[in-house]
């Protein structure tokens, strides 16, 4: 069997999913491919990615690399995510889930840009990976006030830990001038083709508006 190579992956990745290094530090899972499909497996557990590296979509392939994963990793709990499911499986589908695509040099409202241009003045931007103090209280105060799905609220639990573990997370921050952080967002920045915001929050506390805004208008940029 050849080693798995984490960035062979992360060259043809073109999902959030398929960012495998960040996907191994959350799950704590091993990653293996079967044809151009991911999968992530520890214990009795199975994560199936069902947009493929390589080719188009198809409901029989994924099927069947499924069906392969299930027996190598002897799993009896399987988390899957595909634009499609065999038929057999659709029964079991818990979520359906839509998307949209926007162009990469779409406009920013003329408003907002305003607004996060005036917020640029008051804020000092940095990206960095140093989970601080500053960011500790920042997350529990977001958590203790937003209603978060579990698998969120546990991202946010998990947020320093796998920093450590994935080099491609970043942690863009929004600095007052008082040093205190008004806003931060996560972002995986492993896959070549793209960067995904995996979470973010803005103080209540050390309040200043729109500093999420600049936050997104800087990762867009």
């Amino acid at each position: 069997m050849n080693p798995f190579d984490p960035d062979a992956v992360l060259k043809k990745a073109t999902v959030p999913e398929h960012s495998v290094l960040f996907m191994q530090a959350m799950s704590g899972g091993e990653p293996f491919l079967i044809g151009p499909y991911l999968f992530i497996a520890a214990e009795d557990w199975l994560i199936a990615v069902g947009y493929p590296l390589s080719g188009e979509p198809g409901t029989a392939d994924f099927g069947q690399a499924l069906a392969e994963a299930v027996r190598r990793a002897w799993a009896r709990t399987c988390w899957a995510i595909s634009p499609s499911l065999p038929n057999r499986l659709k029964a079991y589908r818990r979520d359906l889930d839509d998307y949209y695509v926007l162009a990469a040099d779409t406009k920013v409202p003329q408003r907002l840009e305003r607004l996060a241009e005036k917020t640029s003045g008051l804020l000092r931007v940095e990206e960095g990976r140093t989970f601080t103090a500053a960011h500790r209280r920042l997350w529990a105060e977001f958590v203790g006030r937003a209603a978060l799905p579990p698998n969120v609220r546990e991202l946010f639990a998990k947020t320093e830990a796998v920093l450590q573990k994935a080099p491609g997370l970043v942690l863009l921050n929004a600095w007052d001038p008082r040093g205190q952080l008004a806003a931060c967002l996560l972002l995986d920045t492993a896959p070549r083709a793209f960067l995904t915001y995996l979470i973010g929050a803005h103080s209540r506390t050390h309040c200043t508006p729109y500093a999420s805004d600049l936050l997104f208008r800087e990762m867009i940029r």
